[in-house]
């Protein structure tokens, strides 16, 4: 392959430049592979080949590659051309040819190379020419050239890019505080400032982020600056120096965020400013001072949340004077959760409460004091949980009135009902009565199996379960053997599907019952006892019923049976 040759190849491919003899490879045949994909310089040409031409080559069409051109080939002049292509390129930049006028080139061409200018070449121009960038970062200057004067022009450059002439949706008010300037100004600089000069900077960083607050030195935080701080974000409360957290300043930072108050000195922990945070806020009532909550907090406090009840201190319940109010406090938080019962002091406990705990769990009758056990709270008890019996007084056990009561709830219950034997799980066994189980029978037919006293397995009650349009197939799967009465059995033979009947315990399937199974359909010979599968009475009732039914006919009694014709 001749040189020529070799040209023409790489021209039209430059990765051709891999089947190219070493010996071929000339400084003209590996610009013309680079002019053609510029990647190969790096990636296919080695580095004997990448000599001082096919470098300047290289790095005026990508600066990048300046870091694969061999230090001994590096000079001046491919730095100057790497660079001016890719001002990034300053990176890659050896020490020895680091100078003054490339640094500026690379700032000029763009300002965020100046990470890469070495601190003994940053100089003031080079600082200044980067300050003005939309979105420059102060902390890519190094600290001993952040002049108090540079330092002044940054956090003035913040102010007006994200304060005075920023747009209210412009994305560069969403810059984090940690990214501006202020954050980066040295704190030995603040000792050089003049105090007007630094206070005013001060002032500057505030109002383009109040976090900048936490950066200000203590002796410069002062009333207007911190009063700008808390304005905007009423947690830097905190960073505001305890002497001068002044009652209006804690009201500024208390209503901007109710959490400030934790920042609140005590002599600023008024009533009014506790009960304001509250009401306009809705600060959580277990952060407010025992010794600030009156009558008034308390119950507006307890209005609002029930929970609140457990933080109200003991001589707010006492006094005679707030007894109303306090019974009145107690009521609201055991209408929230009647848990918080646990909270209130036993001489504000009264029926009322005992009667809005009952409405939510009818357990509570088994805590409430004997003298709260009125027939009201008792009924209310019975309705949510039926268990609420045992812990009811003898007297208004007895009571006709409150028997009666009870009677009409459950009748009304199972009226209402959608799944009988659901609800019936609700019902007291004491109030179980045979008129409550055929009601909920004729709802929901499988609550068959929940009546347990076999005295009422009527007729009646055993044909209710078995009706059209429901499906009763499952009704009697793993039905205990003591419910299957002779009354059931004949309910099932009668008007039981085929899998009803099968449920029930062979023992239990009589003559007569199977009778009365195959005189409906004769096919049910299938599934009576093999025992009666040879009585002939049994076997001409079902062929006479379905001829069909002869197929289940046993051999040896097939000709004593007799198939009627149809005329």
């Amino acid at each position: 392959m001749t040189e020529q040759e070799a040209v023409n190849l790489v021209s039209a491919n430059g990765w051709a430049i891999a089947d190219v003899p070493q010996d071929v490879r000339t400084d003209q045949v590996c610009i013309a592979a680079i002019r053609n994909n510029w990647q190969v310089f790096f990636n296919s040409i080695g580095a004997g080949n990448r000599t001082k031409p096919v470098s300047s080559v290289a790095v005026n069409i990508d600066g990048g590659v300046l870091q694969y051109v061999p230090d001994g080939v590096i000079d001046e002049e491919i730095c100057f051309a790497a660079v001016n292509q890719s001002a990034m390129a300053l990176k890659w930049v050896p020490p020895r040819h680091m100078s003054p006028k490339l640094c500026e080139l690379a700032v000029a061409k763009d300002a965020w190379a100046i990470e890469h200018v070495p601190p003994q070449h940053q100089s003031k121009e080079i600082c200044e020419a980067f300050t003005r960038m939309d979105d420059f970062d102060l902390s890519r200057i190094s600290e001993r050239n952040r002049s108090m004067a540079l330092c002044m022009a940054a956090v003035k450059a913040d102010f007006m890019v994200h304060v005075a002439v920023a747009p209210p949706d412009s994305p560069r008010q969403e810059k984090r505080y940690r990214q501006l300037s202020f954050w980066h100004v040295p704190e030995s600089l603040f000792d050089q400032f003049s105090e007007p000069l630094a206070s005013n900077m001060c002032w500057l960083a505030v109002c383009t982020s109040p976090h900048c607050l936490a950066k200000i030195p203590i002796k410069f935080r002062d009333e207007r600056i911190c009063r700008q701080a808390v304005k905007t974000d009423g947690s830097l409360l905190g960073e505001v120096p305890e002497e001068k957290r002044t009652p209006e300043l804690c009201k500024i930072a208390t209503e901007n965020y109710w959490w400030a108050i934790r920042y609140v000195p005590k002599q600023c922990q008024t009533a009014d400013l506790c009960l304001d945070v509250f009401e306009e806020n809705g600060v959580p009532f277990s952060l407010i001072p025992d010794a600030l909550k009156t009558s008034d907090l308390c119950h507006a406090a307890v209005k609002r949340n029930y929970e609140s009840i457990k933080h109200v201190p003991d001589n707010i319940r006492t006094p005679e004077i707030e007894l109303i109010k306090s019974c009145e406090m107690a009521l609201i938080a055991i209408k929230g959760d009647w848990n918080n019962y646990r909270y209130v002091p036993l001489h504000l406990q009264s029926a009322d409460m005992w009667l809005a705990a009952a409405t939510q769990d009818g357990f509570t009758l088994e805590i409430t004091p004997e003298q709260y056990k009125s027939q009201d709270v008792c009924f209310e008890s019975m309705t949510r949980n039926k268990e609420a019996y045992n812990f009811i007084p003898n007297e208004i056990k007895k009571s006709d009135l409150f028997k009666n009561r009870i009677r009409n709830f459950y009748n009304e219950l199972i009226d209402q009902s959608a799944w009988g034997q659901y609800d019936l799980y609700l019902v007291h066994p004491e109030f179980l009565t045979y008129e409550l189980y055929l009601k909920a029978i004729r709802i929901d037919p499988f609550t068959i199996t929940e009546v347990i006293r076999l005295d009422y397995h009527t007729p009646e009650l055993c044909k209710a379960s078995f009706r059209e349009p429901y499906d009763t197939d499952e009704m009697l799967d793993d039905c205990p053997k003591a419910l299957f009465t002779p009354n059931l059995c004949a309910a099932v033979a009668e008007y039981g599907t085929n899998y009803n009947f099968i449920c029930i315990p062979d023992e239990l399937k009589t003559h007569d019952l199977c009778k009365i199974f195959v005189s409906r359909n004769g096919l049910n010979l299938e599934n009576i006892p093999d025992r009666y599968c040879r009585n002939v009475e049994i076997c001409q009732i079902a062929v006479d019923n379905n001829p069909r039914a002869m197929d289940f006919v046993p051999e040896d009694i097939r000709s004593r049976i007799v198939v009627k014709r149809e005329s």
